[in-house]
Protein backbone atom coordinates (compact mmCIF):
# COMPACT_ATOMS: atom_id res chain seq x y z
CA UNK A 1 0.00 0.00 0.00
CA UNK A 2 3.06 2.28 0.84
CA UNK A 3 4.79 1.67 -2.11
CA UNK A 4 1.78 2.50 -4.34
CA UNK A 5 0.79 5.88 -2.24
CA UNK A 6 4.73 6.88 -2.75
CA UNK A 7 4.41 5.87 -7.00
CA UNK A 8 1.08 8.41 -7.05
CA UNK A 9 2.87 10.99 -4.92
CA UNK A 10 5.48 10.62 -7.32
CA UNK A 11 3.63 10.64 -10.57
CA UNK A 12 1.46 14.10 -9.54
CA UNK A 13 4.47 15.89 -8.25
CA UNK A 14 6.86 14.55 -12.21
CA UNK A 15 3.69 15.53 -14.01
CA UNK A 16 2.95 19.36 -12.06
CA UNK A 17 6.58 19.95 -11.46
CA UNK A 18 6.90 21.17 -14.91
CA UNK A 19 3.60 23.64 -14.21
CA UNK A 20 5.33 25.51 -10.93
CA UNK A 21 4.60 28.70 -12.59
CA UNK A 22 0.83 28.04 -12.75
CA UNK A 23 0.19 26.35 -9.91
CA UNK A 24 1.88 29.13 -7.74
CA UNK A 25 -0.74 31.54 -9.36
CA UNK A 26 -3.30 29.67 -8.64
CA UNK A 27 -2.28 29.03 -4.98
CA UNK A 28 -1.52 33.29 -4.42
CA UNK A 29 -4.97 33.73 -6.04
CA UNK A 30 -6.64 31.16 -3.28
CA UNK A 31 -4.82 32.94 -0.84
CA UNK A 32 -5.61 36.44 -1.35
CA UNK A 33 -8.99 35.37 -1.57
CA UNK A 34 -9.05 33.84 1.98
CA UNK A 35 -7.44 37.08 3.23
CA UNK A 36 -10.17 39.46 1.26
CA UNK A 37 -13.05 37.52 3.03
CA UNK A 38 -11.23 37.48 6.15
CA UNK A 39 -10.72 41.35 5.73
CA UNK A 40 -14.02 41.97 4.90
CA UNK A 41 -13.00 43.09 1.48
CA UNK A 42 -11.03 45.50 2.31
CA UNK A 43 -8.63 44.63 -0.31
CA UNK A 44 -10.16 45.15 -2.77
CA UNK A 45 -10.09 49.18 -2.29
CA UNK A 46 -6.22 49.21 -3.21
CA UNK A 47 -5.71 45.57 -6.01
CA UNK A 48 -9.09 45.81 -8.11
CA UNK A 49 -8.99 47.22 -11.61
CA UNK A 50 -10.55 50.70 -11.91
CA UNK A 51 -10.27 52.86 -15.26
CA UNK A 52 -10.04 56.24 -13.08
CA UNK A 53 -7.38 55.16 -10.82
CA UNK A 54 -5.23 54.04 -13.41
CA UNK A 55 -5.33 56.61 -15.80
CA UNK A 56 -6.06 59.20 -13.59
CA UNK A 57 -4.37 58.41 -10.47
CA UNK A 58 -1.37 56.14 -12.14
CA UNK A 59 -1.93 53.00 -10.12
CA UNK A 60 -0.56 50.84 -12.84
CA UNK A 61 0.07 47.96 -10.56
CA UNK A 62 -3.86 47.52 -10.68
CA UNK A 63 -3.37 46.00 -14.48
CA UNK A 64 -2.05 42.82 -12.38
CA UNK A 65 -3.32 42.80 -9.35
CA UNK A 66 -6.79 42.80 -10.52
CA UNK A 67 -5.87 38.51 -11.16
CA UNK A 68 -5.58 38.55 -7.27
CA UNK A 69 -9.34 39.69 -6.31
CA UNK A 70 -12.76 37.72 -7.17
CA UNK A 71 -16.23 38.43 -6.42
CA UNK A 72 -16.69 35.24 -4.66
CA UNK A 73 -16.10 31.45 -4.71
CA UNK A 74 -17.62 30.05 -7.48
CA UNK A 75 -16.06 32.99 -9.51
CA UNK A 76 -12.49 32.24 -8.04
CA UNK A 77 -13.33 28.58 -8.64
CA UNK A 78 -14.46 28.92 -12.30
CA UNK A 79 -10.95 30.99 -13.50
CA UNK A 80 -9.04 28.70 -11.28
CA UNK A 81 -10.32 25.47 -13.39
CA UNK A 82 -10.01 27.11 -16.25
CA UNK A 83 -5.97 28.30 -15.22
CA UNK A 84 -5.23 25.08 -14.34
CA UNK A 85 -7.13 23.08 -16.82
CA UNK A 86 -5.74 24.89 -19.11
CA UNK A 87 -1.93 27.00 -18.24
CA UNK A 88 -0.74 23.10 -16.59
CA UNK A 89 -0.11 22.15 -20.38
CA UNK A 90 1.02 25.70 -21.50
CA UNK A 91 3.59 25.95 -19.14
CA UNK A 92 4.61 22.50 -19.69
CA UNK A 93 5.36 23.00 -23.29
CA UNK A 94 6.57 26.55 -23.16
CA UNK A 95 8.78 26.22 -20.25
CA UNK A 96 8.72 28.19 -16.41
CA UNK A 97 10.06 31.72 -17.76
CA UNK A 98 8.37 31.91 -21.08
CA UNK A 99 5.29 30.59 -19.18
CA UNK A 100 5.51 33.15 -16.85
CA UNK A 101 6.13 35.85 -18.96
CA UNK A 102 2.66 34.74 -21.34
CA UNK A 103 0.59 34.62 -18.42
CA UNK A 104 1.68 38.73 -17.15
CA UNK A 105 1.84 39.49 -20.34
CA UNK A 106 -1.89 38.14 -21.17
CA UNK A 107 -3.42 40.19 -17.78
CA UNK A 108 -1.70 43.06 -19.25
CA UNK A 109 -3.07 43.07 -22.10
CA UNK A 110 -6.96 42.17 -20.55
CA UNK A 111 -6.58 44.76 -18.40
CA UNK A 112 -5.32 47.31 -20.60
CA UNK A 113 -9.02 46.51 -23.16
CA UNK A 114 -11.08 46.45 -20.15
CA UNK A 115 -9.68 50.51 -19.16
CA UNK A 116 -9.74 51.18 -22.79
CA UNK A 117 -13.36 50.12 -22.84
CA UNK A 118 -14.52 51.50 -19.65
CA UNK A 119 -13.57 55.05 -20.75
CA UNK A 120 -15.09 54.58 -23.24
CA UNK A 121 -18.25 54.08 -22.38
CA UNK A 122 -17.83 56.33 -19.66
CA UNK A 123 -18.02 53.07 -17.41
CA UNK A 124 -16.83 53.99 -13.48
CA UNK A 125 -16.89 50.74 -11.77
CA UNK A 126 -14.40 47.89 -10.40
CA UNK A 127 -13.16 45.04 -12.39
CA UNK A 128 -11.47 41.98 -10.03
CA UNK A 129 -10.57 38.56 -11.59
CA UNK A 130 -8.18 36.73 -13.54
CA UNK A 131 -10.55 35.61 -16.30
CA UNK A 132 -8.56 38.11 -19.08
CA UNK A 133 -5.33 35.98 -18.38
CA UNK A 134 -6.75 32.82 -18.68
CA UNK A 135 -8.61 33.63 -22.09
CA UNK A 136 -4.91 34.50 -23.09
CA UNK A 137 -3.72 31.21 -22.06
CA UNK A 138 -6.32 29.69 -24.11
CA UNK A 139 -5.36 32.06 -27.09
CA UNK A 140 -1.90 30.07 -26.66
CA UNK A 141 -3.10 26.69 -26.24
CA UNK A 142 -4.58 27.19 -29.86
CA UNK A 143 -1.22 28.22 -31.02
CA UNK A 144 0.65 25.35 -29.48
CA UNK A 145 -2.08 22.65 -30.81
CA UNK A 146 -1.84 24.35 -34.35
CA UNK A 147 1.84 23.94 -34.48
CA UNK A 148 1.81 20.66 -32.94
CA UNK A 149 2.93 20.97 -29.20
CA UNK A 150 2.20 17.56 -28.12
CA UNK A 151 4.42 17.43 -25.09
CA UNK A 152 3.01 16.01 -21.66
CA UNK A 153 -0.17 15.08 -23.47
CA UNK A 154 -1.85 12.65 -25.33
CA UNK A 155 -3.64 13.45 -28.59
CA UNK A 156 -6.54 12.49 -27.32
CA UNK A 157 -6.70 14.90 -24.99
CA UNK A 158 -6.06 18.04 -27.10
CA UNK A 159 -9.29 17.77 -28.44
CA UNK A 160 -11.07 17.70 -25.04
CA UNK A 161 -8.79 20.36 -23.98
CA UNK A 162 -10.34 22.84 -27.22
CA UNK A 163 -13.71 21.69 -26.12
CA UNK A 164 -13.80 22.79 -22.74
CA UNK A 165 -12.23 26.15 -23.96
CA UNK A 166 -15.04 26.80 -25.87
CA UNK A 167 -17.27 25.95 -23.02
CA UNK A 168 -15.76 28.15 -20.79
CA UNK A 169 -15.69 31.50 -23.26
CA UNK A 170 -19.48 30.72 -23.66
CA UNK A 171 -19.79 30.10 -20.03
CA UNK A 172 -17.42 33.09 -19.14
CA UNK A 173 -19.13 35.64 -21.73
CA UNK A 174 -22.60 35.01 -20.79
CA UNK A 175 -23.20 34.59 -16.97
CA UNK A 176 -24.06 38.31 -16.35
CA UNK A 177 -23.93 41.92 -18.00
CA UNK A 178 -21.52 42.59 -15.10
CA UNK A 179 -19.16 40.20 -17.29
CA UNK A 180 -15.87 42.14 -18.55
CA UNK A 181 -15.91 40.79 -22.47
CA UNK A 182 -13.35 43.23 -23.08
CA UNK A 183 -10.94 41.84 -20.83
CA UNK A 184 -11.62 38.63 -22.72
CA UNK A 185 -10.73 39.74 -25.90
CA UNK A 186 -7.94 41.43 -25.33
CA UNK A 187 -6.27 38.70 -23.05
CA UNK A 188 -7.31 36.39 -25.66
CA UNK A 189 -6.19 38.05 -28.30
CA UNK A 190 -2.58 39.03 -26.13
CA UNK A 191 -2.53 35.28 -25.60
CA UNK A 192 -2.55 34.66 -29.41
CA UNK A 193 0.02 36.87 -30.61
CA UNK A 194 2.06 36.08 -27.47
CA UNK A 195 1.85 32.16 -27.83
CA UNK A 196 2.94 32.63 -31.55
CA UNK A 197 6.46 34.72 -30.59
CA UNK A 198 7.03 32.98 -27.38
CA UNK A 199 7.18 29.33 -28.87
CA UNK A 200 9.34 30.54 -31.71
CA UNK A 201 12.68 28.28 -31.50
CA UNK A 202 11.26 25.56 -29.48
CA UNK A 203 11.11 22.22 -30.48
CA UNK A 204 7.85 20.42 -29.63
CA UNK A 205 9.68 17.17 -28.78
CA UNK A 206 11.98 18.43 -26.15
CA UNK A 207 11.66 18.62 -22.49
CA UNK A 208 11.34 22.09 -21.61
CA UNK A 209 12.26 23.39 -17.63
CA UNK A 210 13.09 27.17 -18.28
Amino acid sequence: MSENVTENIREVWNRYRYAAVNCTLAVLQVIFYLLNAALGGALYAPLALHAGAVLQGHQYWRLFTVMLMHADLTHLLSNLLGQIFIGNIVEQNLGHARFGLLYFLCLAGASACSVLHAVTNGWNGWCVGSSGAVFGLMGALAVLILKGFRKYDSRRSLPQRALFMLVYAVYSGSQSASVDNAAHVGGLLTGLLAGIILSLGIDPDLRRLL
